[in-house]
């Protein structure tokens, strides 16, 4: 019956009896890639711990902010990118950004806050208080009523941008976009007795 040894196993044990040791190694296009490592940090206070990551080892775009998971959020503030310094003096990478996968990085959200805006309401002549309404950038508030407002002699009419009336009118209860604060002025008119 024929050795059926294989070959290089042959070698390996005549090589092993003489004194020589064989190292056999793959090919270096089939080593294992490195993988790294990009942490992304929610960054909402200097206490937030909230983070996740994405591993590489290849160049590709960062995941996008919309689609961590778990998602990151910051009342009061919208997202602006990442900095690999939690205050943003780092260096700033966009929203999917690419990225080589060459080493490990940080990755920390930076946020700007959005702005507040108010409904100031002016009694304009009346007596009595309205509450300020108030809303982020873009937000919707209702006009109020004029209900805890009161002026001897005249009704009230509704409310205008314009404390003479010769403005835009609001309706007691309409929907107002705030991009910026606003004033209304109640509008009063006469009492008439017959």
């Amino acid at each position: 019956m024929k050795n059926r040894i294989p070959l290089i196993l042959k070698f390996f044990l005549t090589a092993s009896l003489i004194g020589w040791v064989l190292i056999i190694a793959p090919p270096s296009d089939a080593l294992v890639p490195t993988t790294y490592t990009v942490t992304f940090f929610e960054n909402a206070n200097s206490t937030d711990s909230v983070s996740t990551y994405e591993a590489a080892s290849a160049p590709q775009n960062l995941t996008l902010f919309s689609n961590l998971s778990p998602s990151f959020s910051n009342a009061g503030h919208n997202f602006a990118g990442w900095n690999t310094s939690p205050s943003g003096g780092g260096v700033a990478y966009a929203d999917g950004a690419s990225y080589s996968f060459s080493s490990d990085l940080n990755l920390y959200a930076q946020w700007t806050s959005i702005p507040i805006f108010n409904l100031y309401l002016n009694a304009n002549g009346g007596s009595g208080t309205v509450n300020v309404e108030t809303t982020q950038s873009g937000g919707t508030v209702l006009v109020p009523s004029a209900s805890a407002l009161s002026r001897q002699g005249y009704t009230f009419e509704g409310w205008n941008n314009r404390a003479d009336g010769t403005g835009s009118a609001f309706a007691p209860g309409a929907p107002v976009v705030l991009a910026g604060d606003l004033t209304l002025y109640a509008i009063w008119l006469p009492d008439t007795y017959t």
